[in-house]
């Protein structure tokens, strides 16, 4: 898979979130995936690969070890996260977003991936400019407790979308400004 016409030309570093999600917004159960998906996996590999990925401690955990190919950075509310080869640890989302703007090598990262859970989504709703969203709408209903924050979807433009199998991948654009953006979080999420 090609996203290099969904490069920008600016030097800023695009912030972008990744989920997949069912349609109601389901996207875990009991601290993990609710489904595997081989498709997802490796569309989430392809777009990812090379870049900053930033993640919360609960959807580290999920994971048990850095993502290969990326830099990890988690954010804890934990003053003193362990020692993990391979982890970033950052007390905030904001200081993770900052890091990611400088690459190990001492360029710049041209785009950060956002990988979850709830509250970090939640959060990076006003400051995301892309969203790459994988929607699973398979005929059974999956159960599961996590949700994707609601979401202004009449504030973002499609710039892609393909069907692949029971797999809809859709490529959002924020539509407009990030001023004064809010976003709730619904009970139980």
């Amino acid at each position: 898979m090609n996203f290099s016409h969904l490069l920008r030309v600016d030097v800023n570093m695009l912030i972008s979130i990744i989920v997949a999600m069912t349609p109601e917004r389901l996207i875990g159960a009991a601290g993990r995936l609710p489904w595997y998906l081989p498709e997802d996996l490796k569309r989430f590999r392809a777009i990812t690969m090379g870049h900053a990925i930033i993640m919360g401690r609960k959807t580290f955990s999920s994971l048990g070890r850095p993502l290969v190919g990326r830099r990890n950075l988690v954010v804890s509310r934990n003053p003193d996260p362990p020692k993990v080869a391979g982890i970033e640890w950052f007390n905030s989302l904001d200081a993770a977003i900052e890091a990611a703007r400088r690459a190990p090598t001492g360029g710049e990262e041209t785009e950060c991936f956002i990988a979850g859970g709830t509250e970090i989504y939640a959060e990076a709703l006003g400051k995301a400019d892309r969203m790459y969203v994988t929607y699973v709408q398979r005929d059974f209903p999956f159960q599961g407790d996590t949700y994707f924050p609601v979401w202004d979807q009449t504030r973002w433009s499609v710039v892609s979308h393909e069907l692949v199998k029971d797999l809809e991948f859709v490529i959002y654009e924020r539509a407009e400004s990030h001023a004064a953006i809010e976003y709730v979080m619904e009970p139980g999420n």
